[in-house]
């Protein structure tokens, strides 16, 4: 794809991106984890990993793999973070990287994150 002529249409997905909150302890002794901290709700590109790209990469089928693509933003992203999208969360699982002829945008891949 040629970022000179992308068209920003494609962005028409709203996420938010979120750090967890840090683990605590309760007066029992529990594990209890602290408010999340939103860091940046954005509109994205989103787009699931094909099945040859899976096999290709040697990942397993049965985890749900998402990529988000995102406008460039001064925030500080990285794979402590998650992804809300449509109702669940991604976690994601590589460095995010800047992507684009300028660097104009950031590309997150997630995998959706599983419920303790």
């Amino acid at each position: 794809m040629a970022f000179e002529n992308f068209n920003p249409g494609r962005l028409n997905k709203k996420i938010t991106i979120f750090k967890p909150g840090s683990t605590e302890q309760d007066e029992d002794g529990f594990e209890i984890e602290g408010q999340e901290e939103e860091i940046l709700t954005c509109h994205a590109q989103v787009s699931d990993e094909s099945g040859s790209k899976a096999i290709e990469s040697g990942s397993e089928f049965s985890v749900a793999k998402r990529r988000f693509l995102i406008r460039w933003t001064k925030k500080a992203l990285n794979t402590d973070m998650y992804v809300r999208y449509n109702g669940a969360d991604y976690e994601i699982v590589r460095p995010p990287n800047t992507y684009g002829d300028g660097g104009q945008f950031i590309e997150l891949w997630t995998q959706l994150k599983e419920m303790v």
